[in-house]
């Protein structure tokens, strides 16, 4: 099997013989450094969309923060607020189903926004359990009764928990 050539037609109207990228920054494809190789080739998923689209799906793509919906909420809120000054007639149907289309658009975003926000959360079970463990590690490894009392101390005004009572039966106090 022939590895591939250029190929692209040569002054003489030949196609050329040089191997297919060769000179380039990708050899074995495309074309040669002498017709046209040298300009990178694009590989993904947008790289054939090219103009203004082009530019801002890249823009977006190098987005150092692309989870953040804020901007689009301010857009949805802007645009319901020029809806409703432009409505013309009060209450009229197409006023209303714009109305509620923006609405509806600002609820699904906040609650994308939220469900964001609280992923990562503990729940206060998870919350809870966490404890418990230090607690059962503090009293497995700190011997003074003391300093047990001032840890579940600290822990109980932390937290809305009742570690200090937790910890104490743990210990045995």
């Amino acid at each position: 099997m022939s590895k591939p050539k250029c190929g692209a037609k040569t002054r003489s109207g030949k196609p050329c013989g040089y191997p297919a990228g060769y000179k380039t920054d990708h050899p074995g494809e495309g074309k040669c450094y002498l017709h046209g190789g040298r300009t990178p080739i694009k590989h993904g998923r947008y790289s054939k969309i090219s103009g203004n689209l082009g530019d801002k799906i890249a823009e977006h793509a190098n987005n150092p923060n692309p989870l953040d919906l804020l901007p689009e909420l301010a857009t949805l809120r802007a645009l319901f607020e020029r809806w409703i000054e432009a409505g013309g007639e009060e209450g009229s149907a197409e006023t209303v189903a714009g109305a509620e289309k923006l609405i509806d658009g600002m609820r699904k975003t906040v609650d994308t926004i939220h469900k964001m926000q609280t992923r990562e959360l503990l729940t206060s079970r998870e919350m809870e359990m966490g404890l418990m463990e230090i607690s059962r590690i503090i009293a497995e490894e700190v011997k003074d009764p003391e300093i047990i009392a001032h840890i579940a101390k600290r822990i109980s005004a932390s937290f809305s928990l009742h570690a200090a009572d937790k910890l104490a039966a743990i210990t045995g106090e």
